[in-house]
């Protein structure tokens, strides 16, 4: 018995320093998710199932206030590890949006430990299938896609878009996908600490299907397109090398019209706190999206 119990203690406390930063980033979350609940909300959501699971949904939300629409709309994927939250816990982030002028659809799916990459990968082409039908019936149809994500959906989000191989199988026209923002996301999961979400997601490191969960083995070619990337350079959850490695990769290729920015000493949070905060990361982003009128 004292030979578990010491064993048991053991791992414990090599479970919480190897895990130290990460802990310590979630633990700085808790602030974040108590001022997302307070936000004053000014949104209309509808809600469109796209398949039977209950996790198998998009919000499409636009601004209760006339606003100056956009050519555009946005295609937002929230985060959560995978596992955790919902379009709904987000709407303060469309909301943000919506204000800009961009109507904005906040997808779902299914979740981790039941439903792996494969599960996801199928979910996010299915979103965006509906996306397509939803413009129409909307008559926007017209207007292009940008697609966006934070952490978890940010890792899906890049797959959607850089993936055109199994992209040019959805039913939609592949001209709408004109440019994508990424928040603090695994986009290179080599560079991803190993954990058992990790390995739940993407299998093992060497396996295809860890390949193909990851958004930097469908930089192949150049994209003119524009890209954002943000990072806080002390983010514990989500390394800052997942995105510093996909933007070497997108020099490498000539990527024309790539920004970049660090957050210096910004944990995890820091990449998607404009969603309930006026500051320099929402100003930051704002003027990005500013060029697509």
């Amino acid at each position: 018995m004292q030979l578990f119990l010491i064993t048991i203690f053991s791992l414990l406390a090599f479970s919480l320093f190897w895990y130290r930063k990460a802990i310590f980033d979630v633990v700085q979350l808790i602030p974040f998710w108590s001022k997302m609940r307070k936000v004053e909300m000014h949104i209309v959501s509808e809600k469109y199932p796209f398949a039977k699971h209950e996790k198998q949904y998009l919000l499409y939300c636009q601004a209760d206030k006339r606003v100056k629409e956009r050519d555009y709309i946005i295609l937002y994927f929230h985060g959560g590890a995978w596992q955790f939250g919902s379009p709904d816990d987000f709407l303060p982030a469309a909301q943000v949006m919506t204000d800009w002028g961009f109507p904005v659809l906040m997808a779902s799916h299914r979740r981790l430990p039941w439903h792996g990459y494969q599960s996801m990968r199928e979910d996010i082409s299915l979103a965006l299938e509906k996306t397509w039908e939803i413009m129409k019936e909307k008559g926007l149809e017209d207007k292009k896609i940008i697609l966006g994500g934070m952490s978890s959906g940010g890792n899906l989000a890049a797959l959607l878009y850089f993936d055109k191989k199994t992209l040019a199988n959805l039913n939609i026209p592949k001209e709408k996908l004109s440019a994508i923002f990424l928040q603090a996301a695994p986009l290179d999961l080599s560079q991803m600490q190993w954990s058992p979400t990790i390995q739940l997601f993407g299998g093992r490191k060497a396996s295809t299907t860890f390949a193909a969960a990851n958004p930097i083995t469908y930089l192949q070619a150049t994209d003119s397109r524009p890209m954002y990337l943000i990072h806080g350079d002390k983010d514990g959850v989500v390394q800052y090398e997942c995105t510093t490695s996909f933007w070497e990769k997108t020099k490498s290729l000539s990527f024309p019209n790539v920004r970049f920015e660090t957050i210096k000493g910004g944990a995890h949070s820091a990449s998607s706190d404009w969603a309930v905060a006026d500051n320099n990361t929402r100003k930051m982003l704002k003027d990005w999206l500013g060029q697509f009128e």
